[in-house]
This record gives structure tokens, sequence and C-alpha cells, in this order.
């Protein structure tokens, strides 16, 4: 059970700066023990008061100062002065996992006699059966074969000294949001648990380290530990390197408020087998501090949900995160291109997580994506989405031929550094008809139609792209963007016409004029039927079975119905 100390059983001796209590379900740190000094409370000398920074903003009253005397520091409105009677200071894990694992079988069943299904329809309920759970619960009522276990919300403050005996075989442990605040507890963790490799110690808020709380080597099998919504600054995680021996491959330092790492000099160089680093969901702005960990010898770093703006290019000669394959910069405000051509300084990034992003609100995904695929050379997947051989030819001479006009323009190679490398892969681009190469406002007149032979005639700007002409498509024929088809025809003898497949491409990249035709039809159908019918079609024609060209030819006339000139 919680430990709740009790005024006539102890004179706040037992309370340390820093450390962590809980009342009525609400978490705080100690930043004060002693009696009350202001005003007329100064009278009770004999009780003992504990000043409480609350981690909840609106659970306190003042910010540690009251009617003039200063107790403590902290925000506005999450400080409080309590009796000790109210803290609640935790428990040992082992109470936590006897309390979740060590039950009786007669209340483990008395607990599946409980779980019922409702059918969300006839409401009626019927008793669940879960299979193989009391085999579960016989080896997990055994606290020696736990391999893997979650404690979180359990008020632990306590680590005993006799955990390799109850707990030898532990691999994952999950201590999140527990009242844990002192190194020394976790380094006797690490000592006990020595099969550990994944540890989560997130909403856990630790007093600064001292050189006597750290065992070296003390996780000698640790693979990840994750201090996210910890408070930890960088400079107390290297303060823990000792800690850990060469097996720790990633830190999460997610949800931490850093904005910069003013405590890095230069560049970092602690952690040398490090993998991973995930410092997500913080409020870092400029790219300089993100480069304090350019020369660890990460292979993959998070950086979702910051505020960064941009990714210039280094301007020394030194590689910098030249082992990075993976980079996750998902919500962040990045909104220029020059930060998607930086990318290609990183020598062996393959994996980029970019979706959402300012720049993508205006020009499009799709468009973006090709950008990316023309800029970084190696890549080999964009928001988890594999890039095919083909995809990446198709972009990079699409890139090639979009800035054909403007390569001989000042700082040209500076702005567009790949563009040599890629003539050299793939030739000079071609010349396009004038017309198509335009990119104008210039109004085109065209007709639509679908497959029943319903028309509609449109005055369309040539910088419309297919994905809106789709839209467009939806509102008169009823055809679901998802499942349509559309190719363009400038011959009406023509019955298929041209696929506009590219939905980011305009009317003008793929040559629609005025007096055109576009044909709009249904994907699944076009597959199924339409291609069975044009293959029998030619099929009949080369064995020269004019009676079934015949029968074939007024079917597609059916099916089509778009002109009198089919």
């Amino acid at each position: 059970q919680p430990l709740r100390m009790e005024a006539s059983q102890d004179d706040g001796s037992k309370f340390q700066i820093h450390q962590r209590i809980a009342v009525e379900g609400s978490y705080g740190t100690i930043r004060y023990v002693g009696s009350l000094q202001h005003g007329s409370a100064s009278s009770e000398e004999n009780r003992i008061y504990l000043g409480i920074e609350w981690d909840d903003a609106n659970r306190g009253k003042h910010d540690g100062s009251v009617e003039g005397h200063r107790y403590f520091s902290c925000d506005a409105g999450k400080g409080s002065l309590i009796p000790i009677t109210k803290a609640e200071t935790g428990r040992s894990l082992i109470a936590a996992l006897e309390e979740k694992y060590h039950h009786s079988e007669e209340q483990f069943n008395a607990t599946l006699d409980s779980l019922y299904f409702t059918d969300p329809i006839t409401q009626k309920s019927k008793p669940v059966e879960l299979v193989g759970m009391d085999k579960i619960a016989r080896a997990q009522k055994e606290l020696s074969n736990l391999r893997i276990v979650s404690v979180d919300n359990s008020l632990i403050s306590f680590i005993p000294l006799n955990l390799s005996q109850i707990i030898p075989n532990m691999r994952e442990l999950d201590l999140t949001h527990n009242l844990l605040w002192n190194w020394k507890q976790i380094s006797s963790l690490g000592s006990q648990l020595i099969h550990l490799e994944v540890l989560n110690l997130t909403k856990n808020i630790f007093a600064p380290v001292h050189p006597s709380d750290i065992t070296d080597g003390c996780f000698a099998k640790l693979k990840i530990i994750v201090l996210n919504e910890t408070r930890l600054r960088w400079s107390e995680m290297e303060k823990l390197e000792k800690m850990f021996s060469s097996s720790l491959e990633e830190i999460h330092l997610g949800w931490n408020g850093y904005v910069t790492f003013s405590e890095i000099s230069d560049r970092v160089t602690s952690f040398p087998h490090l993998k991973v680093l995930n410092i997500e969901s913080n409020l870092i702005e400029d790219w300089n501090e993100v480069r304090k960990f350019s020369a660890m010898n990460l292979e993959k770093m998070i950086l979702n949900a910051n505020r960064i703006r941009s990714i210039p290019v280094s301007d020394t000669n030194r590689t910098e995160f030249q082992n990075l394959t993976s980079l996750s910069l998902v919500s962040n405000q990045i909104s220029e291109w020059d930060s998607v051509i930086a990318l290609n300084q990183f020598p062996k990034l393959e994996n980029i997580r970019f979706t959402p992003n300012p720049l993508q609100d205006s020009v499009g995904i799709s468009i973006s994506r090709q950008f990316m695929i023309a800029h970084v050379a190696k890549l080999k997947s964009i928001n988890g989405s594999p890039v095919r051989t083909t995809e990446r030819a198709e972009a990079e001479k699409l890139y090639l031929r979009n800035f054909a006009n403007f390569r001989f323009e000042e700082n040209f190679e500076k702005n567009h550094p790949r563009y040599g490398e890629l003539i050299l892969i793939h030739g000079e681009p071609p010349k396009e008809i004038a017309e198509a190469q335009k990119i104008s406002e210039d109004i085109i007149s065209v007709e639509i139609w679908s497959l029943d032979g319903t028309k509609i005639s449109q005055n369309l700007p040539g910088t419309l792209t297919i994905q809106n002409l789709k839209v467009l498509c939806q509102r008169h024929f009823k055809i679901s963007v998802k499942f349509q088809k559309l190719s363009y025809r400038n011959d009406k003898n023509d019955i298929v016409g041209e696929e506009m497949e590219d939905e980011s491409r305009t009317l003008r990249y793929y040559g629609v004029r005025s007096g055109g035709q576009i044909l709009s039809s249904e994907a699944r159908r076009v597959s199924r039927e339409w291609r069975a019918l044009l293959s029998s079609y030619y099929h009949n024609i080369q064995n020269w079975k004019i009676s079934a060209v015949l029968r074939i030819h007024c079917k597609i006339r059916s099916e089509f119905q778009v002109t009198a000139n089919l």
C-alpha cells in the first residue's frame, strides 16, 4: 500500500527536496520542507509543511511565494504548501508487481466470469471466454517467469534489493508515471536486473544527477531507454552515460520542452554506439540545435512535432550525420524547397517521413514527393511508401525538363546541385512542343465525356491539375475520384486516347488544347470489360473475322457513345 506519513510519527526528516509525492491522484515534486513563515501561519512552529510544485499547472495556488515570503520558486499556479499528512510517498516495485500479477486463482476466475460482450444492435450480453488465459495467469503468478512487465501509474518510489531473486528474467520494464526520482534507485534496478533490455521511465521527474548515484555499467544489456516527459536535460543525460554499456541503441527524449541545447558547446561525441535518437514533440526551431548531434553515429533520428523551419546546407567541410539512414520530420514548419535539397548532404539517407509540413500545402504531396526523389539520391522510402526504380527515373527526368530553361541562370548549380549528375545519368532533356511547356493561365475549351455518353463543355485553365479535374468529373458524373481514369485525345478517331496518369501534372503538361476531348471512365470497369473487349477486337482483326469485328465495333460504340465520328 502507498505509504502515508503521519505528523505524529515524522518531523519532516524523511522527506527530501526533489522527492516525488502524490496527493489524491495528483503528482508533484517537493521543493520545500519546513514550518510556515508567512503572516499568522508562522505561529504554527511545530507543524511541518511541504512546498510542492505540481505537475498539473492548474493544481496549485501560487509560484512558491505566499504573502511576501518565498518558500521556493516555480511557475505561477503550480505551487502549494501542504501538511505532510496529506502526502503519499509511494511503495516498492515488488508490492506493485504482487498486486498486479500475484492474485489468487479464485480472484482470477471471478474476473473472467465478470467479462461480457454487449451486442450494439440487439443490446444482448454474452459471456466472453478467453481461451488460454488460465495458462497465462498461472505463468504470471510466478513472478520469476515474468519477462515483459508494465506497472505504470502504480505509485512506485522504491527499488528493493532483492529484485534479482524475485524477477531474475525481466527483459522489458515499463515504469511510466510513477514516483521514482533518485538515480541511485535506478542504478540499483540496473545492477539487479542483468538481462533488462528495455526500460521506460516516462513521466518520472528526477533530481539532478550526482556522481555518487551512478553505478558504472549497471545496465549491461540495456538497448532502449525511454525518458519522455522527464524534463531531463542533455547535460544530465551525458552524466548518466557511465550507467550504460555499448549495447544501448536507442534514447527517447520526447515531450521535454527542449528549445535549445545551450549546454552543448560543440558537437556531441558521447554515446558512440547509439543508433536511434528520438527528440520528438519538443520546441526546437533552429536546425543548428539538431546539428549538435551530427557527429554521433546515429542511423535514425526522430524530430516529429517540433518547430523546425528550415534545414540549411552545412557551411563546413565536415560530413554531418554520416551514418543516418532514416529521418522523421513529420509536423514541423518547413516551407522552402532549399530544405529538401539540403537532405542530400546526408550521404546514407534512405528513408524520410515528412508529411505534413507547410511545403506540401502549397504544392501537394505528389509534387513534393517527386521533388524529394529527384533531389535526394539514395531515397528508398517517403512517408513509408517505397520509391520504385521506375518512379525515380520518371521523377528525375521530369525535374530535368522542368528546369532546363533555367540552367544558365546565376547560382543555378548551387541551388540545383544534382542537375549535372542527373544529365550524366539520363542525358539532356528532350525539347518538347512549345505549347506544352507554357506555364500560363491560358483558357482551354474542351469537351469531357463519360462512358454513358454524358457530355459537358468546360473552359479550363491550362494549369489545372489532373487531381482537380477528377474532382470536377466526380461532381458531374458521380464517379469517385479513387476509381476515375482520365485520358485525352485531340483526334476524334483515336478511340482510347492518351491516359493522364499523374494527378499532380497539369493539362498543359499533357498537351491538352482547345477543341480536344477528355474521356472519363471507371478504372475498375476498364480493367475488366474494356480491355477484354479491345483484346478481342484486335485479335479478330488480325484473323480477318469481319463479322466478329463488326459486332465488337458496335459494342464499343454502345459502350462509349461519345461521338458520331467514333
